[in-house]
């Protein structure tokens, strides 16, 4: 990898396209680009690429017990399998060496910039005026990516009354030890959501889950299938859009498991 330049482009007329990260969709772009033979910089503010799925970095949202859901098949980009030798679902290290392994296959190493955390873009006539963290002047390129995802900022709710016990984000989750022993009450029904319910029912005294609607809660595996690999099969036949629409309720319904709660809504798709 890059660590940074020594020499900048600051004047105003550069070919070059500037992609903001290097994580998932900030190395395919990078790997198009390079295989287009178009000029771009790829610029990753962490001091090591994988976005969200490296754990080692600030960026990372990943937890212990983090893995794909969906399989590996259904998830590696078209060119580059995951080996053949992972799980069906792989664990997010074995994500994070994927993407590494990706990146080294394509060359992608030294068209990445490290530490390179962009503070200001600016449109102007021609192209992108970008400051980088650290950097005197301002670089300038024809075009930009924004690939720097949308986990990193947590979104929280604001929710009337007093609550005097301590609240967390999925975003700060890391290992089950931090809900051992403890009364826990899981606010959603995402992907994170249900993660955790799942990891605090081994160590929590109580768990709750709080949904604002109903739920279907699909298995991973369906007649010892990877579920996205039945909904790839049955989206090749065409349908009328009445008919998709039909047939994805009553499969849904048919291999999910449905909260029996008094009340609970039904769910919706």
């Amino acid at each position: 990898m890059r660590r940074r330049k020594d020499v900048m482009d600051v004047s105003g007329k550069t070919d070059k396209i500037v992609i903001i990260g290097a994580g998932p969709s900030g190395l395919a772009a990078a790997k198009v680009f390079k295989e287009r033979g178009i000029p771009f910089d790829c610029l990753e503010r962490e001091g090591d690429i994988g976005g969200l799925w490296n754990a080692a970095t600030e960026t990372g949202v990943v937890y212990d017990t983090t893995f794909l859901v969906s399989s590996r098949k259904f998830t590696a980009f078209e060119d580059f399998p995951f080996p053949d030798d992972y799980p069906t679902y792989p664990s997010h290290r074995q994500v994070l060496s994927y993407l590494k392994d990706y990146a080294r296959e394509f060359g992608l190493d030294q068209s990445i910039e490290l530490n390179a955390e962009v503070e200001e873009a600016t449109r102007i006539d021609g192209g992108w005026r970008v400051k980088i963290k650290g950097e005197s002047h301002p670089r300038f390129y024809r075009g930009l990516v924004m690939a720097n995802g949308h986990h990193h900022i947590p979104r929280r709710p604001d929710i009337p009354g007093e609550f005097t016990g301590e609240t967390m984000h999925s975003r700060d989750y890391r290992s089950v030890s931090q809900l051992a022993g403890k009364r826990v009450l899981v606010l959603g029904a995402g992907n994170s959501a249900c993660d955790i319910v799942v990891d605090a029912t081994s160590v929590a005294k109580s768990v709750h889950q709080s949904m604002r609607r109903g739920y279907y809660f699909v298995p991973k595996f369906l007649l010892g299938k990877p579920m996205d690999g039945l909904i790839h099969f049955f989206e090749k036949f065409p349908l009328p859009r009445a008919s998709e629409i039909g047939s994805t309720r009553a499969g849904t319904a048919s291999s999910s498991a449905r909260t029996r709660i008094s009340a609970f809504p039904p769910p919706t798709i």
